[in-house]
């Protein structure tokens, strides 16, 4: 059995001042990086792989989560041909935009079919009690990140990689993939019923209705309340619910040659063809100024600078159209002679040799 936990930490600065009094920096737009946790609660001590990337490189959505719940599986030798786990726990909070959603719930249902797992159950936290190891182990993540100054995204990666129980693991746009509308050329594109009431949804293989195969079971809770305790009763097996519907061409068709079909463009949208990889979101205009004027200049140029930093990517230099929208809707005209210097090599001035003679 495999267990895991997985959120989001809160949003660290790519650029940091830690070791001194924020002074006018608390004011500017901070550039975030975002990190996804996934800690592994099957062993002891526990052990976060905390993936890290920049606000430019991509969102906090679905996508995002199950790519990167899918790159934590392939580490850990699962999700590949010829290789069946036993049992997976996923748990999370209540969150819709990023865990609590229908492509999450659909992906537990692909890796069951494909036969991945024999069984799948994906735990959301109960309301107000949602802190989990996660949360714990994000501590130990930012111990070093609140007193340090860092002045670019590799200096933040090798900060939050202190910590023994933590391995930072960087992730690029091009590790997005859009598993959404892959999932829904296999499944149907709505659910049969509403998910947000419920906490445990079980996917099982070994399922008593033929045609209630793989993900499309759901273990209804029922919560009865006395007036000395409050307990949760499941129901029945009788009792479970069909909650995502596979999709055979368009069609519902449950026949054992529609089922081979299935599973072979479900093989080949994994490991031939692959997924589409997720737009970039980029950094915004005033973003970009602000971190090429306003941070530059109190910043330890050398370290700001540093070939290493990986500034293409994390925030580019903003171009003279994004820096004449950010004038336009400021009152500062003082931004756009600030960048100016940076985007253009300074003139020198002419010498006496050159001067003309008037």
């Amino acid at each position: 059995t495999q267990t895991i936990v997985v959120d989001y930490c809160q949003n660290l600065e790519c650029l940091h001042v830690g070791d001194e009094q924020a002074g006018c920096t608390y004011y500017w737009s901070p550039l975030w990086a975002y990190v996804f946790g996934v800690t592994d609660a099957s062993q002891t001590p526990e052990k976060l792989t905390a993936y890290t990337y920049p606000e430019g490189q991509g969102k906090k959505g679905a996508n995002n989560v199950v790519s990167m719940i899918y790159r934590w599986l392939q580490q850990h030798g699962f999700c590949k041909k010829r290789i069946t786990g036993k049992e997976l726990n996923i748990i999370a909070d209540n969150c819709a935009g990023q865990n609590k959603n229908k492509t999450l719930i659909k992906f537990c249902a692909l890796l069951l079919e494909m036969g991945f797992f024999e069984k799948i159950n994906l735990i959301f936290l109960v309301k107000g009690h949602t802190k989990n190891v996660c949360d714990r182990m994000f501590n130990s993540l930012k111990v070093m990140y609140q007193r340090s100054n860092i002045w670019n995204y590799t200096e933040l990666l090798e900060v939050l990689d202190k910590h023994d129980d933590v391995k930072v693991d960087p992730v690029w746009a091009e590790d997005f993939h859009d598993w959404e509308s892959c999932l829904n050329q296999h499944y149907k594109k709505k659910l049969d019923k509403t998910i947000q009431e419920y906490h445990l949804f079980e996917f099982s293989s070994k399922s008593q209705d033929k045609n209630a195969r793989s993900a499309r079971i759901m273990r209804k809770f029922e919560c009865a309340v006395t007036e000395n305790e409050t307990e949760q009763n499941p129901t029945k097996a009788d009792d479970y619910e069909l909650l995502v519907a596979p999709k055979y061409n368009g069609e519902l068709n449950t026949s054992s040659c529609a089922r081979r079909e299935r599973k072979d463009s479900m093989h080949d949208s994994l490991f031939v063809e692959g997924l589409e990889n997720c737009e970039a979101p980029g950094v915004s205009p005033i973003k970009k100024v602000e971190v090429w004027t306003k941070w530059l200049s109190i910043s330890d140029k050398g370290r700001f600078l540093d070939p290493k930093a990986k500034w293409e990517r994390v925030c580019p230099k903003p171009t003279p159209e994004e820096v004449e929208k950010v004038i336009a809707s400021s009152p500062r005209r003082s931004l756009g002679t600030r960048l100016s210097s940076i985007l253009t090599p300074t003139r020198k001035s002419p010498t006496r040799k050159n001067r003309k003679r008037g």
